[in-house]
């Protein structure tokens, strides 16, 4: 299961270079996981990362740990409750079976 961060989704959705009045009813948010299973699999993995990072610090007391997974802070349930906008927005589609993202933009084909 791919793993992305909150961090790269918070600033596709919301980063400078979107105008999100421009966006505002002209995207659908295509996800091949629900939302529930991609945080479990982001916070075993933020916890497998932890553990890497508290090993490299037994050699290097000076190297960062991160600090403990926040669902708050750091799980895509909690990101689309702040924005419900977008997770209007969020289409669950079935990894296996075609579908279509409408890019927005010709194809030139």
């Amino acid at each position: 299961m791919p793993v992305s961060s909150r961090a790269a989704v918070d600033f596709i959705l919301l980063g400078p270079t979107h105008d999100r009045r421009q966006l505002q009813d002209s995207y659908e948010i295509h996800l091949i996981y629900p939302v529930e299973d991609i945080d479990e699999a982001r916070r075993k993995d933020w916890a497998t990362e932890q553990g890497k990072e508290r090993g490299r610090q037994a050699k290097n007391p000076g190297a960062r740990i991160r600090p403990d997974w926040s669902p708050a802070d750091n799980s895509l349930r909690a990101f689309f409750a702040a924005h419900p906008d977008m997770a209007r927005r969020v289409r669950v589609v079935d990894a296996d079976a075609a579908h279509v993202i409408d890019l927005l933009q010709p194809l030139g084909m």
